[in-house]
């Protein structure tokens, strides 16, 4: 066992850090830490990140999925921080896709007003996870078919 209060070398920057603030946990490796300190590591991680952007989508839904409140949290969390860039994501949203705003807008009154009602599954899977709607036909404002968001990301992406 390795105590936590310890300095390690970084191979790369040469530097002597304390290992429980400055290196990453990694159970793979030999003591449990990444070799490389933080600093050091990040720059490779994030050219990663740029060259398998789906990978790091796939990854990022995956979590979302397992950890359906922390995510909520974190968008919030997310929405809170970044006011300025959520306003102006909705703005170009309504003024490039009204009638997705529009459609939007009419499932959201017709589930508050109960006029329609939301199925507590999936119609392409079965699952019982929250559910979004989807419109084939944004004229058509109340004819949407309740998906699962797994579902409907991949509907959008086989037929994009």
């Amino acid at each position: 066992m390795v105590a936590l209060n310890t300095i390690k070398l970084c191979p790369h920057c040469k530097i002597g850090k304390p290992l429980d603030e400055d290196f990453q946990k990694n159970k793979a490796r030999c003591g449990g830490f990444n070799s490389w300190c933080k600093a050091c590591s990040k720059p490779q991680q994030q050219q990663w990140a740029r060259n398998h952007p789906e990978k790091v989508r796939a990854s990022q839904q995956r979590w979302n999925e397992q950890h359906p409140e922390a995510a909520k949290q974190k968008q919030r969390r997310y929405r809170q921080a970044h006011p300025e860039l959520v306003a102006q994501r909705t703005t170009y949203e309504r003024h490039t896709h009204p009638e997705r705003v529009k459609a939007r807008k009419a499932v959201y009154y017709a589930l508050k007003t109960r006029k329609i009602l939301k199925p507590s599954m999936c119609q392409h899977c079965g699952e019982t996870k929250p559910l979004q709607a989807h419109h084939k036909d944004y004229s058509r404002l109340l004819d949407v078919e309740w998906l699962c968001v797994r579902c409907h990301t991949l509907h959008h992406v086989r037929n994009a």
